[in-house]
């Protein structure tokens, strides 16, 4: 059944189609099933794989077209389990493996890795899912980080109200009855950083920088990356006074980013890339650009896409390697890589010409509010 529903996906030209049709298979369901359902029920299992935004628009519609084909039946979805029905109403989505967990500090430690981009990559609704367990199982660490998570919207559907009160509920939750102020004080380096992560973003308590920062730099000096990539942020948006401010905040982005840290990696080769604290050099900035995409940061990935479609930062342009950073950008929901790729289809640079696709970037990247894709469609006569 897999390996059908796999080579659908994959028809689709959606990335991970593997690991999605597993997933689904874990379920139970093949592609006669998934289109059975009614559209509840299929958004409610879409995001219980944590399908990511570009590929959830594709399948969806292929869905939606194969119904039609059906003459629009839609079947029961009482199939679906319980615990996905009891779920569906969720922001985060704590399944599959983060579900299993029994100790809060593994499922931290797993959603750290899937947060900040150690080991496979950024994946924020893995991320969320381990830290929300984690949480659930008293870690006050996993509950702050679960909380900053849930206040920027990452690794969750439809973040509005409801998610910012479950993430000051969280934070509080942290701060008081799981001990995250007493951990801090008594000097643990990975208590201070979550913390400071609330204190700086005022959830659940007071905002207050200057504390935040102070947890920050204690957190980095005993070694841990995120806070180094958090402190060097302050320093370079001039929040804190140091000596050399660039040179100081250019070589605790080194550090991060050589820790594996990914935003610290792009953030690196953003100093390299300007020639601030460091001398400028755009082919190793290049270098820690890939670096990051290749752990999934969508943000450099759409700047690769730009980098090789117009030969920006030394390298030569190229549409195909254009093409294939803003398609690892779209099938994380960047609007303006969707929109990007429209164009790629549309006129055939790097990708064959298919202007039936280029229009299903069009209306995805329009869909998320990209304006020129919103052009681009007005341009056709058709609004998203």
């Amino acid at each position: 059944m897999n390996s059908t529903l796999e080579s659908r996906l994959t028809a689709l030209g959606i990335i991970n189609a593997e690991t999605y049709a597993k997933k689904f298979e874990e379920d139970e369901w093949d592609w006669d099933g998934l289109v059975s359902l009614n559209e509840d029920a299929l958004d409610g299992l879409v995001r219980k794989v944590g399908m990511k935004e570009g590929s959830e628009f594709k399948f969806k519609q292929c869905v939606k077209e194969e119904r039609a084909k059906l003459g629009g039946s839609v079947f029961s979805s009482s199939a679906l389990s319980a615990p996905l029905l009891e779920d569906q109403t969720s922001g985060v989505r704590v399944s599959g493996a983060a579900a299993r967990e029994s100790d809060g500090g593994r499922a931290f430690a797993e959603g750290c890795r899937w947060l900040y981009g150690y080991g496979e990559g950024v994946n924020y609704h893995e991320a969320v899912a381990y830290l929300k367990r984690g949480a659930e199982l008293k870690h006050p660490m996993a509950a702050a980080h679960l909380a900053s998570c849930l206040m920027e919207g990452k690794g969750c559907r439809n973040a509005g109200r409801s998610t910012e009160l479950e993430a000051t509920m969280w934070a509080m939750r942290s701060v008081d009855s799981l001990g995250l102020q007493h951990l801090a004080d008594s000097g643990d380096a990975s208590a201070k950083l979550a913390l400071g992560l609330l204190l700086n973003a005022g959830i659940g308590q007071e905002m207050n920088q200057g504390a935040a920062i102070a947890h920050f730099r204690k957190a980095a000096m005993a070694g841990d990356p995120v806070a180094m990539n958090l402190l060097a942020g302050m320093i370079e948006e001039g929040h804190c006074v140091v000596d050399e401010q660039e040179a100081t905040a250019a070589d605790w982005y080194r550090k991060a980013a050589e820790a594996g840290v990914v935003q610290a990696q792009s953030n690196f080769g953003l100093m390299l890339m300007k020639g601030k604290g460091v001398p400028k050099d755009e082919r190793a900035a290049v270098d820690w650009f890939v670096r990051a995409a290749e752990q999934g940061d969508p943000d450099v990935q759409n700047w690769l896409g730009l980098c090789y479609q117009d030969g920006r930062c030394g390298v030569a342009p190229d549409d195909a390697e254009a093409a294939r950073w803003y398609t690892a950008a779209a099938e994380s929901g960047d609007p303006d890589a969707m929109s990007w790729l429209g164009t790629l289809y549309k006129e055939g640079r790097g990708v064959p010409k298919d202007d039936s696709r280029a229009l299903e970037y069009f209306m995805a990247a329009a869909n998320a509010g990209c304006q020129s894709a919103l052009d681009e469609l007005r341009n056709r006569g058709l609004s998203p």
